[in-house]
């Protein structure tokens, strides 16, 4: 998972000019403007990080908090309250 380096995940996935090996031919996935973007990754509506997990496993499969999801890739949202629930609670999720 990479919920703990984001800056390096957001390089790959926004197809960084000089690229990680993870992502060698700058495919952009995601486009963000500045202002979703924080110092330690992607930030919510509410300022607090965004928190993405992948699956580097090739499973199918990613944990999120003590759950398993059969998902490639699992974002979420600490939502209006500002605590991670890993997905429960208030937290805004994809999946």
């Amino acid at each position: 998972a990479y919920d703990g380096d984001q800056a390096l995940l957001l390089q790959i996935l926004c197809g960084a000019a000089q690229p990680p090996p993870e992502n060698p031919d700058q495919i952009r996935f995601i486009e963000l403007s500045e202002e979703d973007q924080g110092e330690r990754g992607m930030i919510d509506p509410w300022g607090n990080p965004v928190h993405i997990v992948a699956d580097w496993s090739g499973d199918g499969r990613v944990s999120v908090g003590t759950k398993i999801l059969d998902e490639k890739i699992a974002v979420w949202s600490d939502g209006p309250d500002g605590k991670n629930e890993s997905g429960s609670g208030d937290d805004i999720t994809s999946w």
